[in-house]
C-alpha cells in the first residue's frame, strides 16, 4: 500500500488501500452506493468527497502531485506503477519525491518509464 483514499458518499464512507485491482476498487465503491466507475470520481468532484492520506513520508510527498483532475482510477494506476517499480528505480524516485523534485505525478511516471523501464524488466 502506498497510500489510502477515503471516499465518502451520502450513504457512508470507505477507506481504500491503493493500489488495488480495479474490480476490488469498484466493489468498495458499490458498498457505499457509488455506481460510477473510478474514472469518474475525482478529489475535487461535487457528488463524492475523496481525500488521500499516507503513513509514510514518501506517500505524504506523493499526494500533492495529484490534482483535482486526476480520477480515482488515475491515482490507483499511478500507485500501481510506483509499487511495481524495481528497488533500484524506487530508491532514486523516492529521493526525488522526498525532496519535492516533481511538479506533478505525470513527471514522476515519465521518469519511471523512460529512465528505469529497462531495469524493471530484468
Amino acid at each position: 500500500m502506498i497510500f489510502q483514499a477515503i471516499v465518502q458518499s451520502r450513504k457512508g464512507g470507505v477507506v481504500i488501500d491503493l493500489p488495488q485491482l480495479v474490480s476490488d476498487l469498484c466493489e468498495s465503491l458499490e458498498r457505499i452506493g457509488i455506481k460510477n466507475p473510478p474514472s469518474e470520481i475525482r478529489p475535487g468532484g461535487d457528488r463524492f468527497r475523496v481525500s488521500l492520506l499516507a503513513d509514510s513520508d514518501f506517500g505524504q510527498h506523493l499526494i500533492p502531485l495529484f490534482t483535482c483532475q486526476d480520477s480515482l482510477a488515475d491515482i490507483n494506476a499511478a500507485a500501481s506503477q510506483i509499487e511495481q517499480a524495481g528497488e533500484y528505480a524506487l530508491s532514486d524516485i523516492e529521493n526525488n519525491v522526498l525532496y519535492d523534485q516533481y511538479d506533478n505525478i505525470r513527471d514522476l511516471l515519465y521518469d519511471l518509464k523512460t529512465d528505469y523501464e529497462p531495469c524493471m524488466s530484468m
